[in-house]
């Protein structure tokens, strides 16, 4: 998986083929990065400053 981008196709991607386990992978690598949009913030980290 590269560092930009979706690592699944989105175009003709049959998500009933896609295994749990990696959907949840790739859901964890894409929320456990920083992005630049929030500050170079985890959505996590985000996510727990607007729930205080």
């Amino acid at each position: 998986m590269g560092e930009y981008g979706c690592p699944i196709p989105r175009n003709g991607t049959d998500f009933h083929e896609v295994s749990d386990y990696r959907i949840k992978r790739i859901q964890h690598l894409m929320n456990g990065r920083p992005h630049k949009v929030i500050g170079w913030k985890k959505p996590y980290e985000a996510m727990q400053e607007l729930l205080q």
